[in-house]
């Protein structure tokens, strides 16, 4: 489906996450932000995605690191596709690797990984989501459906949301698939965040925002039936597993003419929220700032920098805290905000740390810092689901 709804939010021109800057005179280059609606799925997406040639970060220890504690779940569903035939599986990318390696053990040769320079002709080492998904459509699935064959069961974990269009690498698996063949797909939920206001789970390589029903939309368009969900709860973002089976019994003209108006008001949700989280949360940091001390953001990913540079908050921020040696002394894009390391926090009148890490790690630097500094310092997170969230996702 790609027939557009208006669009739900525009944050007009923004860096890229990865651009950290050498110094505050450097120029970040800049990209239209805007996030709109698919009217046929609901499907919340990045209206202008960024060009695949401009997602290749300029640092090489940049990357993406994506969950795989539920590894296994997939597993298990790939051999009950698989446990009463010779059934060939395909996985797409190195974001399957886990999954794989399990399923290998039980289907050896059966089982194929498919290898980017190789079977892709992608040259760049170790390449990421956005190089990868350009290449799954229906003219690299010709080729390689010549020596490769079809495949009972496709599996793509992490790879999803990077599409740039989502009709033709739905159409480059369904070249691949055998007629009756099932697709295992995992993206992250979206949809806590969404209902939460969570502006931070923005990203400029997430080109798409899934809910169980706007995934579940968006295969029955391609004629996918829906046989199952699975979830699998993670403390921030949930993993949204859907398995798809082809030439399952579903209703075309239900699903093109039905407007799924539960999706319109999860967007309708998201929106306000963030409206008026930049409306207040500047008030809140300035009277945090009042009556504490100098604020201090821990935690230099995507999620602090979205969270800074769409909310415009930069001047409330001193520093942001990063103990990655090759972010340190390096500038926030746009934001003109240096990383240190978290040894400047004895040093300087710090009196309000927020978080923007991983939240099974926020304890663990509390102590710490607590310990290293011995000062009053006042903890809160970026994050709706931290139990340090900011006071200002209980009213918005």
């Amino acid at each position: 489906m790609t027939d557009c709804k208006s669009t739900v939010l525009n944050f007009g021109m923004q860096p890229r996450c990865f651009d950290y800057l050498k110094n505050k005179h450097e120029i970040a280059e800049l990209f239209d932000f805007s996030l709109s609606q698919f009217r046929g799925s609901g499907l919340l997406h990045l209206k202008y995605p960024i060009p695949v040639k401009s997602l290749i970060p300029k640092y090489s220890w940049v990357k993406n690191k994506e969950p795989d504690e539920h590894a296994e779940l997939i597993a298990d569903e790939v051999l009950k596709y698989t446990d009463k035939n010779d059934g060939k599986v395909l996985f797409l990318s190195k974001y399957d690797q886990k999954v794989f390696s399990i399923v290998q053990k039980f289907l050896g040769n059966r089982a194929i990984l498919l290898d980017p320079k190789k079977n892709l002709e992608i040259l760049q080492p170790s390449p990421n989501q956005s190089l990868i998904q350009e290449k799954i459509n229906k003219k690299y699935a010709n080729k390689l459906s010549n020596y490769l064959g079809k495949f009972d069961v496709i599996v793509t974990c992490r790879l999803l949301e990077h599409a740039h269009d989502i009709n033709s690498f739905v159409k480059g698996l369904t070249h691949l698939l055998k007629k009756d063949g099932s697709i295992i797909v995992e993206v992250p939920d979206s949809t806590k965040s969404l209902l939460q206001g969570d502006i931070a789970m923005l990203w400029e390589e997430h080109i798409y925002y899934f809910t169980g029903e706007s995934l579940r939309l968006e295969f029955e368009s391609h004629g996918y039936g829906l046989e199952k969900y699975i979830i699998y709860n993670y403390p921030q973002e949930d993993a949204l597993i859907g398995v798809f089976c082809k030439n399952k019994n579903i209703n075309l003209d239900i699903t093109s003419s039905t407007l799924p108006s539960g999706e319109f008001s999860i967007a309708n949700i998201f929106r306000k929220k963030v409206e008026n989280l930049k409306t207040e949360l500047t008030n809140q940091l300035s009277m945090l700032k009042k009556d504490f001390g100098k604020i201090v953001i821990f935690g230099a990913g995507h999620r602090a920098i979205m969270f800074i540079n769409l909310l415009e908050i930069s001047n409330l921020i001193s520093f942001v805290v990063d103990d990655d040696p090759n972010k340190n002394n390096l500038n926030i894009p746009s934001a003109e905000i240096e990383i240190k390391n978290s040894e400047e926090i004895i040093w300087s009148d710090i009196g309000v740390c927020l978080f923007a890490i991983s939240l099974t790690a926020e304890d663990k630097v509390k102590n710490t810092l607590q310990r290293k500094t011995k000062k009053n310092i006042k903890y809160y997170s970026i994050s709706p689901d931290s139990q340090f969230s900011l006071p200002i996702f209980s009213i918005i």
